[in-house]
């Protein structure tokens, strides 16, 4: 389905020249390398997956593409070698790697020519390789990068640049333009928060001499509808500010860019600063921490939490990093602090995914306006206005039918609100009573609060038992479905495409805490079936591992209350499950 301006092969493109300079530039064969060197050899590299897209490659058993390669070997911390072999040699090599499961790549054949062939391989397998060199010289030789692009004529640049479109020969060469324009992880390496601004593609050049001159780093992440996204660290705002308010534009969070952009494919290390924030610094005076009804969050994915607010009349919303929600001690709210100086975009979509035929798409979140965090706090309490006057209406009408089968005053009677099951990944949200604001270095002291594993409640009397080496507790929000056998649990720390459910007998099931949590057991020696979110199942898995993996370990005294209070004769109440109908994370 296609939503934006950017087309697969535009976006597979996009994705690996952000793979491969990243490649480049953690691979250790290349430092001391020129700009214009490392803008020829990631042209080769780039007009080569080109050719494999109109002429589908056939790979031989144990080949990768080069950028896999490259990204394998950064990944790695390897560098990435390369041999040359006469071409006699090819199907002997070929066999040898598939005889001693070796990983290689045949590089663009640079002076077709000399009659070799170029080999890129991993630093890790050097040993192997190195057998094959010497039982096949002089035939076959170790090569070095150098070499390879000495090697390469002119005639094979001009085969290159034929090969790639004006659009990807422009963006290549435009990361590799200056000093100032780092990887994303050379970015990371200098702060951990991040914005982004976005500016007209023929306003780079002017932005790029700012940058220069101001020594601001950068990473360019898209282009897009001639519009340029770009990745900066919040140590250059000082210097961004003035110059982004010359040509009115403004910053704003990684995460916000991401849900905008759906087609543009984050790493997980990306999700991971995406999630942190922008860190704009707070007005001491303006921005306070407000408290919010938890149905104000209305999903959340990997790196961003989707917040409800009043805007013009209407129900809108808001996306933001996910460190800016808060836990707060009422299990009803949710604190937020919105920093009156950053800006936020406010979309109709009140979700990030949708089910079209039976599959998950990731729903266009579209800006329909642009608010300071001031006014955004304002249209955020009046949100929570509208739940309270919900609420209090509730509440008179439970009033009205206590009144008609009970004696009792209403007042004298405890009504907590039914608080939303906020389905959180693990380690999401950060204590209130930590500082808020951040430190001189801008690193905030961020402690983590309980996820949504089972949790445990000893108390004195069984303090002293020990941990049980099968029972677990599975908290209600975590609840999915039920039928007349077993009840459909999430497997805690599942999310998005990779959601797993555990079905449990009824049998098998206690009620605790309230109700409002599952006591059960896992044969540690049984083999568990894992299904996903269709149905089908997923794997399989010992009771053992599940439990390690995904479950907290509890002390045998919540099996030993569970027991006494049955004896006593209380009765251990059967809880109908409720379908659990809330968001899951995009896709």
């Amino acid at each position: 389905m296609e939503i934006t301006g950017v087309g697969e092969a535009a976006q597979f493109m996009e994705v690996s020249i952000r793979g491969i300079d990243t490649a480049l530039r953690l691979t250790g064969n290349f430092v001391g390398w020129s700009l214009e060197q490392l803008c020829r050899l990631a042209k080769l590299i780039i007009s080569q997956i080109e050719r494999g897209k109109k002429q589908p490659e056939h790979l031989h058993i144990g080949e990768m593409r080069l950028d896999k390669m490259l990204s394998y070997s950064a990944n790695m911390g390897n560098e990435t070698l390369l041999m040359q072999i006469d071409e006699e040699l090819t199907d002997d090599f070929v066999q040898f790697c598939k005889d001693n499961n070796l990983s290689y790549s045949f590089l663009y054949d640079c002076n077709k020519a000399d009659g070799y062939k170029e080999i890129a391989y991993n630093e890790d397998q050097a040993a192997a390789f190195g057998v094959f060199i010497r039982k096949h010289s002089p035939k076959a030789r170790a090569y070095s990068w150098n070499d390879y692009m000495e090697n390469a004529t002119e005639a094979d640049f001009l085969e290159m640049e034929q090969e790639m479109s004006k659009d990807i020969r422009k963006q290549v060469e435009r990361a590799y333009s200056s000093d100032r324009v780092k990887s994303f992880s050379d970015l990371k390496q200098k702060s951990e928060y991040m914005s982004v601004i976005t500016i007209p593609s023929d306003q780079y050049a002017e932005f790029a001499s700012f940058a220069e001159t101001d020594q601001v780093d950068h990473t360019l992440l898209m282009e897009q509808n001639d519009q340029l996204s770009i990745a900066v660290t919040d140590l250059d705002y000082d210097k961004l500010d003035p110059y982004l308010k010359g040509i009115s534009a403004d910053k704003q969070s990684l995460a916000e860019f991401l849900t905008e952009h759906f087609d543009f494919v984050p790493d997980a290390s990306m999700m991971e600063t995406a999630k942190k924030g922008s860190n704009v610094d707070i007005n001491m005076e303006k921005d306070r921490m407000v408290k919010l009804d938890t149905r104000q969050l209305t999903e959340i994915n990997e790196y961003a939490a989707k917040i409800r607010i009043q805007y013009q009349g209407d129900e809108a919303f808001v996306n933001i990093p996910l460190d800016m929600v808060y836990a707060d001690q009422n299990l009803n709210q949710l604190s937020i602090m919105f920093p009156s100086k950053e800006q936020f975009h406010v979309v109709e979509e009140a979700a990030y995914t949708e089910q079209i035929d039976g599959q998950s798409r990731s729903i266009l979140q579209r800006p329909i306006a642009t608010l300071t965090g001031a006014e955004l706090t304002e249209c955020a309490i009046t949100q929570r206005s509208v739940y309270e006057e919900r609420r209090q209406a509730l509440q008179a009408e439970h009033v009205k039918m206590a009144d008609l089968f009970v004696n009792t005053p209403y007042d004298a009677v405890e009504h907590p609100i039914e608080p939303v099951p906020v389905h959180t990944p693990e380690n999401i949200f950060i204590q209130p009573d930590r500082p808020t604001m951040h430190s001189a270095d801008k690193q905030a002291d961020r402690s983590m609060i309980q996820s949504d594993r089972a949790r445990s409640h000893a108390t004195d009397r069984y303090s002293n038992l020990g941990k049980s080496d099968m029972d677990i507790t599975i908290d209600e929000s975590l609840v999915y479905d039920e039928n007349d056998r077993a009840v459909q649990t999430r497997i805690p720390g599942t999310w998005g495409e990779n959601i797993r459910f555990l079905w449990i007998p009824k049998r098998d099931i206690q009620y605790i805490h309230g109700d409002q949590t599952i006591l059960t057991r896992l044969e540690p020696d049984k083999v568990y079936t894992i299904y996903n979110a269709d149905g089908v199942v997923a794997q399989h898995m010992k009771g053992s591992d599940l439990r390690s993996k995904h479950y907290d370990a509890i002390d045998k005294s919540v099996r030993k209350r569970a027991e006494n209070k049955s004896i006593s004769g209380r009765s251990n109440v059967r809880k109908k499950a409720v379908k659990n109908n809330y968001s899951r994370s995009r896709r």
